[in-house]
């Protein structure tokens, strides 16, 4: 998922609409949240059907990330 580009040596932020900031700029259904994870996780629809389903397999990530 491409959002935009940061432009470290300007200390600024550019998106791909005429927005002021990155927050909201990418259409359609905005109230419909999605989440883009790495295939390699494994994840299930029976591990999203929750926040605190989706927080285990987070922790999860993060506990693998660590060790």
């Amino acid at each position: 998922m491409v959002h935009g580009a940061w432009l470290e040596e300007r200390g600024r932020l550019v998106v791909m609409e005429e927005q002021v900031s990155s927050h909201g700029g990418l259409g359609g259904p905005q109230t419909e949240p999605f989440i883009l994870l790495p295939a390699d996780w494994g994840v299930s629809p029976m591990d999203l059907e929750s926040p605190e389903a989706l927080h285990r397999v987070l922790a999860r990530e993060l506990a693998r990330i660590r060790s």
